[in-house]
């Protein structure tokens, strides 16, 4: 399974949990971390539990990127991964949605779980986090690209029916 968090490596974002979580998961799985390092401090936090990880969990650690790469970037990875403590719309879930990469988000967003796959909202619980990432570890090449699709639907979806979506489409 290959897992992305992108977005700034702050407190806010939440990415500590995130690597707690791992820190519980036993299966094989691909971490890629984008983004630039905007409090040291947390950084140094997030670094230690990295090296905490145990070697099922190979991580990739890659700095601030291009807005221009961010859907590419996407397209590479299985799930995003974004355990934020508070977003207003959370821009960096619509550019994973347009690539067709399903997120997993905390639930501390204005954004709607369509039950499939395309967008998952999960409590901040790390016992959720794991069984949740458990459960996509085992889906195979198959059930992935059903994902993505998922994914996909719910994009239009949401566009055809989502009058706020469109406001900040006009505002941006």
């Amino acid at each position: 399974l290959r897992l992305i968090f992108l977005s700034r490596i702050s407190p806010m974002k939440n990415l500590k949990f995130l690597l707690e979580v791992l820190t519980k998961i036993n299966i094989k799985i691909e971490f890629s971390i984008y983004g630039p390092k905007s409090d040291s401090k947390y950084w140094q936090e997030c670094f230690i539990l990295i090296q905490q990880l145990s070697s099922n969990i190979k991580i990739d650690i890659h700095g601030e990127i291009l807005h221009k790469e961010v859907m590419s970037i996407f397209k590479k990875y299985d799930l995003f991964v974004f355990p934020t403590l508070g977003e207003n719309f959370g821009h960096v879930i619509f550019e994973s949605l347009q690539a067709g990469t399903p997120v997993l988000v905390s639930d501390k967003t204005p954004w709607l779980d369509n039950n499939m796959g395309g967008l998952h909202l999960i409590s901040l619980d790390q016992d959720k986090w794991v069984k949740i990432i458990t459960k996509w570890s085992r889906l195979d090449s198959q059930k992935l690209l059903q994902k993505r699709k998922e994914t996909f639907e719910y994009l239009i979806n949401l566009n055809q029916n989502n009058k706020s979506l469109e406001q900040n489409k006009i505002l941006f």
